[in-house]
C-alpha cells in the first residue's frame, strides 16, 4: 500500500449532510478489492519463493541424552509444503469515547499449510489480521449521554 500511495481518503468517502453530521461511509469496493488482491498474490509469492526448507535434527534429539559422540551429528531433512489461503475485508467500528468512533478496514486472512517430512504431513492453521486502513471518526458531544454501564441506566427504568 505504501508503493501505491493508497490512503484512508482514497478508499472511504465520509458522506455529510448540510449540518456537517456523518450521514454515511462509502467503501471503494474495487479499489479495496484491489488492494486484497494485491496482498494476497505478494503472500502466495512469498510462499512459492521459499516451497521448501532444509533442516538438521541433532542425533541427541533423537535418542536423548546418549554420549557425546553423537551429539556433534545431526540428520539433514527437507520440509515441503503446500499453501491454500484466502481472506475477506471487514469493517470494524470501535467506540473510543462519546464522540469518537474507531473505523478500521482490515483484511482477515485464514490460510492452511500442508507440511511434509520424514514421509508424514502435518496441516497448520494460520490466522492473521492487516489493517488496510483505519480512522478516528469525531462527532458532536451530546449534551446528555448515559452509556451500557453508566449508573442513570437503573434510574431511568425505576
Amino acid at each position: 500500500m505504501k508503493e501505491q500511495s493508497v490512503v484512508y481518503d482514497d478508499i472511504v468517502n465520509i458522506v455529510t449532510d448540510e449540518d456537517k453530521q456523518i450521514t454515511a461511509i462509502e467503501i471503494d469496493t474495487e479499489l479495496l478489492n484491489q488492494i486484497k488482491a494485491d496482498i494476497m498474490a505478494r503472500i502466495g509469492n512469498e510462499f512459492l519463493n521459499i516451497h521448501s526448507l532444509s533442516a538438521e535434527i541433532p542425533l541427541t534429539a533423537l535418542f536423548g541424552s546418549t554420549p557425546s559422540v553423537l551429539s556433534e551429528h545431526t540428520i539433514p531433512f527437507l520440509i515441503t509444503y503446500t499453501l491454500i489461503a484466502n481472506g475477506d475485508t471487514v469493517n470494524q467500528f470501535i467506540s473510543r469515547g462519546i464522540n469518537q468512533t474507531q473505523h478500521s478496514i482490515v483484511l482477515k486472512m485464514n490460510a492452511t499449510a500442508e507440511v511434509f517430512f520424514f514421509g508424514k504431513s502435518e496441516i497448520i492453521p494460520i490466522e492473521t489480521i492487516i489493517t488496510i486502513a483505519e480512522t478516528i471518526i469525531v462527532g458532536r458531544i451530546p449534551e446528555i449521554y448515559a452509556g451500557a454501564d453508566d449508573e442513570l441506566w437503573p434510574n431511568l427504568i425505576n
